[in-house]
Protein backbone atom coordinates (compact mmCIF):
# COMPACT_ATOMS: atom_id res chain seq x y z
CA UNK A 1 0.00 0.00 0.00
CA UNK A 2 2.90 2.33 0.73
CA UNK A 3 4.15 2.00 -2.88
CA UNK A 4 0.77 3.05 -4.33
CA UNK A 5 0.72 6.23 -2.19
CA UNK A 6 4.29 7.08 -3.24
CA UNK A 7 3.40 6.55 -6.90
CA UNK A 8 0.40 8.88 -6.62
CA UNK A 9 2.40 11.64 -4.96
CA UNK A 10 5.12 11.37 -7.61
CA UNK A 11 2.51 11.49 -10.38
CA UNK A 12 1.01 14.65 -8.85
CA UNK A 13 4.41 16.26 -8.56
CA UNK A 14 5.21 15.48 -12.20
CA UNK A 15 1.80 16.79 -13.31
CA UNK A 16 2.25 19.99 -11.28
CA UNK A 17 5.74 20.48 -12.72
CA UNK A 18 4.48 20.04 -16.29
CA UNK A 19 1.59 22.43 -15.64
CA UNK A 20 3.96 25.13 -14.37
CA UNK A 21 6.35 24.43 -17.24
CA UNK A 22 3.53 25.00 -19.74
CA UNK A 23 2.44 28.25 -18.08
CA UNK A 24 5.88 29.89 -18.16
CA UNK A 25 5.85 30.64 -21.93
CA UNK A 26 2.36 32.14 -21.66
CA UNK A 27 3.43 34.61 -18.96
CA UNK A 28 5.23 36.86 -21.44
CA UNK A 29 3.17 36.30 -24.55
CA UNK A 30 1.51 39.73 -24.46
CA UNK A 31 -1.97 38.44 -25.31
CA UNK A 32 -4.80 40.48 -23.93
CA UNK A 33 -8.53 40.62 -24.66
CA UNK A 34 -9.44 43.21 -27.29
CA UNK A 35 -12.15 44.82 -25.19
CA UNK A 36 -10.62 44.38 -21.72
CA UNK A 37 -10.03 47.09 -19.16
CA UNK A 38 -6.28 47.66 -18.92
CA UNK A 39 -4.26 48.06 -15.73
CA UNK A 40 -3.93 51.80 -16.41
CA UNK A 41 -7.73 52.21 -16.39
CA UNK A 42 -8.14 52.43 -20.16
CA UNK A 43 -9.91 49.98 -22.38
CA UNK A 44 -8.52 47.77 -25.13
CA UNK A 45 -7.77 49.20 -28.55
CA UNK A 46 -10.76 47.55 -30.18
CA UNK A 47 -13.25 49.24 -27.85
CA UNK A 48 -11.64 52.63 -28.40
CA UNK A 49 -11.52 52.03 -32.14
CA UNK A 50 -15.25 51.37 -32.52
CA UNK A 51 -15.92 54.68 -30.77
CA UNK A 52 -14.11 56.37 -33.67
CA UNK A 53 -16.04 54.64 -36.49
CA UNK A 54 -19.13 55.89 -38.27
CA UNK A 55 -20.84 53.44 -40.59
CA UNK A 56 -21.87 54.86 -43.98
CA UNK A 57 -25.61 55.09 -44.61
CA UNK A 58 -27.00 52.02 -46.38
CA UNK A 59 -28.12 52.30 -49.97
CA UNK A 60 -30.58 49.40 -50.13
CA UNK A 61 -32.49 46.94 -47.93
CA UNK A 62 -29.73 44.31 -47.79
CA UNK A 63 -27.12 46.93 -46.83
CA UNK A 64 -29.60 48.12 -44.18
CA UNK A 65 -29.64 44.63 -42.64
CA UNK A 66 -25.84 44.50 -42.46
CA UNK A 67 -25.77 48.07 -41.13
CA UNK A 68 -28.23 47.20 -38.35
CA UNK A 69 -26.21 44.12 -37.39
CA UNK A 70 -23.03 46.21 -37.21
CA UNK A 71 -24.78 48.61 -34.83
CA UNK A 72 -25.77 45.78 -32.47
CA UNK A 73 -24.39 46.21 -28.94
CA UNK A 74 -23.27 49.78 -29.61
CA UNK A 75 -24.51 52.43 -27.21
CA UNK A 76 -27.06 54.76 -28.89
CA UNK A 77 -24.67 57.70 -28.57
CA UNK A 78 -22.17 55.84 -30.77
CA UNK A 79 -24.58 54.73 -33.47
CA UNK A 80 -24.25 57.87 -35.57
CA UNK A 81 -20.98 59.74 -35.26
CA UNK A 82 -20.44 62.45 -37.85
CA UNK A 83 -17.34 63.61 -35.94
CA UNK A 84 -15.81 60.12 -36.01
CA UNK A 85 -12.23 59.77 -37.26
CA UNK A 86 -13.11 56.80 -39.52
CA UNK A 87 -15.95 55.82 -41.79
CA UNK A 88 -16.80 52.23 -42.62
CA UNK A 89 -18.11 51.93 -46.18
CA UNK A 90 -19.98 48.85 -47.32
CA UNK A 91 -20.81 47.46 -50.72
CA UNK A 92 -23.22 44.52 -50.36
CA UNK A 93 -24.13 42.16 -53.19
CA UNK A 94 -26.78 39.49 -52.85
CA UNK A 95 -27.32 36.42 -54.96
CA UNK A 96 -29.98 33.75 -54.86
CA UNK A 97 -28.85 30.44 -56.26
CA UNK A 98 -32.47 29.39 -56.77
CA UNK A 99 -33.55 25.87 -55.99
CA UNK A 100 -30.51 23.67 -55.53
CA UNK A 101 -32.13 20.31 -54.81
CA UNK A 102 -34.97 18.90 -52.74
CA UNK A 103 -36.59 22.36 -52.49
CA UNK A 104 -33.44 23.78 -50.88
CA UNK A 105 -32.35 27.28 -51.91
CA UNK A 106 -29.41 29.43 -50.91
CA UNK A 107 -28.83 33.15 -50.40
CA UNK A 108 -25.31 34.54 -50.55
CA UNK A 109 -24.25 37.95 -49.28
CA UNK A 110 -20.88 39.23 -50.42
CA UNK A 111 -19.63 42.39 -48.73
CA UNK A 112 -16.71 44.56 -49.77
CA UNK A 113 -15.82 46.92 -46.95
CA UNK A 114 -13.38 49.76 -46.47
CA UNK A 115 -12.40 51.65 -43.35
CA UNK A 116 -11.54 55.18 -44.45
CA UNK A 117 -9.65 57.68 -42.32
CA UNK A 118 -11.62 60.91 -42.70
CA UNK A 119 -8.65 63.21 -42.09
CA UNK A 120 -6.99 62.29 -45.39
CA UNK A 121 -9.46 59.98 -47.15
CA UNK A 122 -7.01 57.07 -46.98
CA UNK A 123 -8.37 53.52 -46.93
CA UNK A 124 -6.61 51.99 -43.92
CA UNK A 125 -8.37 48.62 -43.93
CA UNK A 126 -10.35 46.89 -46.60
CA UNK A 127 -11.49 43.42 -47.39
CA UNK A 128 -14.18 41.11 -48.63
CA UNK A 129 -16.34 38.66 -46.74
CA UNK A 130 -19.31 36.49 -47.62
CA UNK A 131 -21.91 34.26 -46.01
CA UNK A 132 -24.32 31.66 -47.33
CA UNK A 133 -27.65 30.80 -45.76
CA UNK A 134 -29.95 28.06 -46.98
CA UNK A 135 -33.72 27.83 -46.76
CA UNK A 136 -36.42 25.44 -47.87
CA UNK A 137 -38.96 26.45 -50.49
CA UNK A 138 -42.51 25.26 -49.94
CA UNK A 139 -44.02 26.60 -53.18
CA UNK A 140 -46.19 28.92 -51.12
CA UNK A 141 -45.34 32.49 -52.04
CA UNK A 142 -45.61 34.08 -48.58
CA UNK A 143 -43.78 31.25 -46.78
CA UNK A 144 -41.01 31.25 -49.39
CA UNK A 145 -40.61 35.04 -49.12
CA UNK A 146 -40.37 34.82 -45.31
CA UNK A 147 -37.85 31.97 -45.48
CA UNK A 148 -35.71 33.89 -48.00
CA UNK A 149 -35.81 36.96 -45.73
CA UNK A 150 -34.78 34.87 -42.71
CA UNK A 151 -31.87 33.45 -44.72
CA UNK A 152 -30.86 36.97 -45.76
CA UNK A 153 -30.91 38.10 -42.10
CA UNK A 154 -28.84 35.10 -41.02
CA UNK A 155 -26.24 35.87 -43.69
CA UNK A 156 -26.22 39.56 -42.66
CA UNK A 157 -25.45 38.55 -39.06
CA UNK A 158 -22.53 36.40 -40.18
CA UNK A 159 -20.91 39.04 -42.40
CA UNK A 160 -21.45 41.79 -39.80
CA UNK A 161 -19.79 39.68 -37.11
CA UNK A 162 -16.85 39.03 -39.42
CA UNK A 163 -16.46 42.72 -40.30
CA UNK A 164 -16.75 43.75 -36.63
CA UNK A 165 -14.03 41.26 -35.70
CA UNK A 166 -11.70 42.42 -38.48
CA UNK A 167 -12.13 46.10 -37.61
CA UNK A 168 -11.67 45.35 -33.91
CA UNK A 169 -8.47 43.43 -34.66
CA UNK A 170 -7.25 46.39 -36.72
CA UNK A 171 -7.68 48.75 -33.78
CA UNK A 172 -6.37 46.21 -31.26
CA UNK A 173 -3.13 46.05 -33.29
CA UNK A 174 -2.81 49.79 -32.92
CA UNK A 175 -4.59 50.88 -36.08
CA UNK A 176 -1.71 50.20 -38.47
CA UNK A 177 -2.42 50.08 -42.19
CA UNK A 178 -3.77 46.69 -43.20
CA UNK A 179 -5.29 45.88 -46.57
CA UNK A 180 -6.71 42.95 -48.43
CA UNK A 181 -8.12 42.76 -51.91
CA UNK A 182 -11.71 43.36 -52.79
CA UNK A 183 -12.72 46.99 -52.29
CA UNK A 184 -14.00 48.64 -55.40
CA UNK A 185 -16.43 51.14 -53.91
CA UNK A 186 -16.06 54.90 -54.04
Amino acid sequence: MQAVGTLRSKAWMVAAFLFVLLLVPLAGCGLSPMYAQRDDGGVGGAALGWEQVDIAAPGNRVEQMVYQELLQNRPPAQQSRTSAAYELKLQVNESDDGMLRDRLSRRRLTVNYALVRRADGRVVLNGKTFADASYEQTRQHFADARAADAARRAAAKIVARDIRTRVAAFFARGGGVATATGWSGG
